[in-house]
C-alpha cells in the first residue's frame, strides 16, 4: 500500500502493536456483529483498539476493473486499505469506537475517505479535481445528494462516504488549520468536548452554520 499520511501524526508505536489485522476470503464479507457484511471494516466488538477486516473473494475487492477510469484497481483497493486505517487513526485518537460514534456518520465517514484519497494524490495518481467529480457523481446516482446533510448523521439510510468527502473538503478548505482540523476535531472529542464543541473549534463555524451553508445541493453542484 502507499503510504499513508495522516493529519497531526500516526498512531503511536503502542497502539499500531495492538491493532489486529483479519483477512478472510469467503466472498460473504464481515458476519461479525456490527459487520454487516462489509468488505472491509475497522472495528470489532470486544476489541481494546481498532482491529481490521478484508475479505479479498468480496464483490468489492475481488473486482476487475476500477470504481474510475482516473485510478487504476489497485490504487483504488489501497484507498480501500487506507479508509479502513483511517478509522483506525480515529478510534487511537479517541473520536470513534465500536460502541461510541460521537462524530455522526457522515463526518465519520467523510474523514476517512479525504486521508484515504490524500494517498492516491499525494503518489499523483490522480489529483483532486478528479476526486472531487467522482465523489460528486457517486453521492448523485447513490441518492446522497438528495438527503439534507444532517440527517446523514445518525442512523443513514444510506452509506454517506461520498457526500460526506465533499463536506470535509469544504471543511479543510476553509478551516483556520487546513487539513490539521481532522486531526483537532477528534483529538477534541477524545478529550472530553461534545461533538458540536469540538467541530466548531477544529472547523471555525458552528455545525448549524455549516449545514446552512451547503443546503439544497451545494456540495454536488
Amino acid at each position: 500500500m502507499a503510504q499513508t499520511n495522516v493529519p497531526g501524526g500516526d498512531i503511536s508505536k503502542e497502539i499500531r502493536q495492538q491493532i489486529k489485522v483479519k483477512v478472510v476470503a469467503t466472498g460473504s464479507g464481515n458476519q461479525e456483529q456490527g459487520g454487516g457484511g462489509a468488505c472491509c471494516t475497522a472495528l470489532a466488538v470486544g476489541e481494546p483498539w481498532a482491529r481490521l477486516f478484508f475479505d479479498v473473494l468480496h464483490p468489492i475487492w475481488a473486482r476487475t476493473e476500477s470504481t474510475s477510469s482516473s485510478w487504476s484497481l489497485k490504487e483504488d483497493l489501497w484507498t480501500r486499505g487506507a479508509h479502513e486505517y483511517a478509522h483506525a487513526w480515529q478510534n487511537a485518537l479517541g473520536c470513534l469506537s465500536f460502541h461510541n460514534q460521537p462524530l455522526g456518520d457522515w463526518l465519520n465517514e467523510g474523514i476517512a475517505g479525504y486521508i484515504a484519497f490524500q494517498v492516491l494524490i499525494s503518489a499523483n495518481s490522480t489529483n483532486a479535481a478528479q476526486v472531487r467529480q467522482f465523489m460528486k457523481s457517486a453521492a448523485q446516482n447513490s441518492g446522497q445528494a438528495d438527503i439534507p446533510l444532517q440527517s446523514l448523521e445518525t442512523n443513514s439510510p444510506v452509506w454517506p462516504g461520498e457526500i460526506g468527502y465533499l463536506a470535509v473538503e469544504r471543511l479543510v478548505d476553509q478551516a483556520p488549520g487546513g487539513v490539521q482540523s481532522l486531526a483537532n476535531v477528534c483529538t477534541k472529542v477524545g478529550s472530553g468536548s461534545s461533538a458540536d464543541e469540538a467541530f466548531e473549534q477544529a472547523f471555525g463555524i458552528s455545525k448549524a452554520n455549516f449545514y446552512d451553508g451547503v443546503s439544497g445541493g451545494q456540495l454536488t453542484d
